[in-house]
Order: C-alpha cells, then structure tokens, then sequence
C-alpha cells in the first residue's frame, strides 16, 4: 500500500517484538543516545569525548631525529617547552595541499605550549632538536 510504512521494534513495556505502521507518510524515531548524553552505565565506555586524552613524552637528550609516536599515525596536540630552546625544533610528518611530506621547523621557540589542535600525523611523529640539552614534552595520542 503507498504510504504506510512498517517497522519493527522491541516494546519497552513487554520486551516483544511489535510492529508499527505509519500511514501519514512521516516517521519519527529517536535515537537511543542523544548527542553528548553520558554512558552512566559504565565507567570506561563514554559516548561522546569528553575530555582530550594524550600521551605526554619528554624528547631523549639528543640533538638527532626522534620517532615521538612509535613508528604510527598520530594525532599532535602540543608542544610545551618550559624554557626557550638555544636551538630549534623540527617537527615531520604534515602534508602540503599536494600530498608531499612537509616539515615545520620552530626557530629558538620561546617557552610556553604550542598548540597543534589535534593536527593529523599520517606517518610517524618524528622531531628533531639542533641543541641535545633542550627539553622538549610533546602531547600526542595514535590514530
């Protein structure tokens, strides 16, 4: 018949399987979670990010290329350097519009947190230190 529709569900009230039809040409449903609901079921199974987690790893003491991620995709948060760097701070793995591998290098960056908003790492997050005595925290979580 044109313009009924039939659906199946589970009733709340009998735990039963019920069909419904709709004859008016429109259906409504709602989902079972709403946007930014909490899971208050469960302790570690969340709907929605509540919170930005990351890993925080402090670069080696060495003034070569370092591997932050492990050898995968990351997402990079942050950089917090708590003192000026006497030398600069090349971070690999960012893409140009064309698709090539491009580096942003930070020249004797100051000291503070340098926000990369979760940029997307589609290789490894790799840094490298020109001075070894530097410390670096960088703020990363895998893909």
């Amino acid at each position: 018949m044109p313009g009924t529709v039939a659906v199946t569900g589970v009733s709340t009230a009998s735990s039963s399987s019920e069909y419904v039809n709709s004859t008016s040409n429109a259906l409504h449903t709602e989902p079972s979670t709403l946007a930014a609901e909490r899971n208050v079921g469960s302790a570690t199974n969340g709907y929605n990010v509540i919170r930005n987690e990351s890993n925080g790893t402090f670069m080696n003491n060495v003034a070569t290329e370092q591997d932050i991620s492990g050898g995968v995709p990351a997402h990079l948060m942050g950089v917090y350097l708590p003192a000026a760097l006497t030398g600069n701070l090349t971070i690999k793995g960012f893409t140009n519009l064309a698709g090539t591998a491009t580096n942003l290098t930070l020249t004797t960056p100051a000291a503070g947190f340098y926000e990369f908003k979760d940029a997307r790492i589609e290789t490894s997050l790799r840094m490298t230190k020109t001075v070894a005595g530097n410390v670096v925290l960088v703020f990363w979580r895998p893909i």
